[in-house]
């Protein structure tokens, strides 16, 4: 399937959705007035294993892909999680089932963050981007390296810093503004890469006080964008005034708000994405 980029309104993460099948998943978006998602290979395995024609369905609800996050599978010294959980079997992905899961879906993009890794040293990290992207290139793909406080690629700097030493035409970066904000970014840090080089956002927004475990925070207790203090709606003013032009993901895991259906969570989403890409 040749790679169509949604324009327009924001996609909605599965992640958002977390608990939700895929079949679920894409009927919720689709009924809350979505058009795009994110997708990863064990939502869509899991589909298939049951029949599920995954193009098909997208389409029956018209729903574009924003891209394929996460790849774990790039990272030099990998350490995958052996568990039957979904986590530890999305850790376990590999690049070219993500690669084939990219075209079966009609997207060109695939976030790439540095997690289950071993790997430290930032020279490690430059190399295996810089492969990641030659092998995402030989395949009309593109690939964004995304910025964690939790991986060896901690903020927005070090990620710019592999961006550019890699030089890639296809290679860019993820913005999650809780990442962002949770690693001290400041609107001056956006002008460390050229506008071209951000190739996503995702949105979300952070607590006024930082939880003393990082990881639970970032899995359980993000905020709804313009809801917390990461002022996003300036953050998503400064990048347009610089000219960049990506897609937003809605990206929101917040354990309060997977207590609501899934459509009062996917409406949620996309009413408070729209109020900061309005403002």
């Amino acid at each position: 399937m040749s790679a169509r980029r949604p324009t327009g309104a924001p996609a909605l993460c599965w992640g958002t959705l977390q608990d939700a099948d895929f079949v679920s998943f894409v009927e919720t978006a689709a009924r809350a007035g979505y058009g795009a998602v994110t997708l990863n290979n064990i939502l869509c395995d899991d589909a298939r294993s049951r029949g599920v024609d995954i193009a098909g369905a997208l389409a029956n609800h018209g729903l574009l892909v924003s891209n394929i996050d996460p790849l774990p599978g790039w990272v030099p010294q990998p350490l995958p999680l052996p568990g039957d959980d979904f986590f530890s079997r999305l850790s376990r992905s590999s690049v070219e089932a993500t690669f084939e899961l990219a075209h079966s879906v009609g997207t060109d993009l695939i976030n790439a963050p540095a997690i289950f890794s071993e790997a430290t040293a930032e020279a490690e990290f430059v190399d295996a981007f810089g492969s990641l992207c030659s092998r995402a290139a030989d395949e009309g793909l593109r690939v964004c390296l995304e910025f964690m406080p939790i991986t060896p690629i901690v903020d927005l700097p070090t990620a710019a810093r592999i961006i550019k030493q890699v030089n890639a035409s296809n290679g860019g970066v993820m913005l999650d503004c809780w990442h962002f904000r949770r690693t001290g970014g400041t609107l001056a840090d956006l002008r460390l890469l050229p506008a071209e080089s951000f190739y996503g956002v995702q949105l979300d927004d952070v607590r006024a006080e930082p939880m003393d475990d990082v990881v639970e925070e970032t899995m359980n207790h993000r905020l709804l964008p313009g809801q917390g203090v990461g002022e996003v709606a300036d953050l998503v003013r400064a990048l347009k005034e610089m000219g960049v032009e990506v897609v937003y993901d809605v990206e929101i895991f917040n354990v309060d708000i997977r207590k609501l259906s899934l459509l009062e969570q996917a409406e949620k989403s996309l009413s408070a994405a729209q109020f900061v890409l309005q403002g």
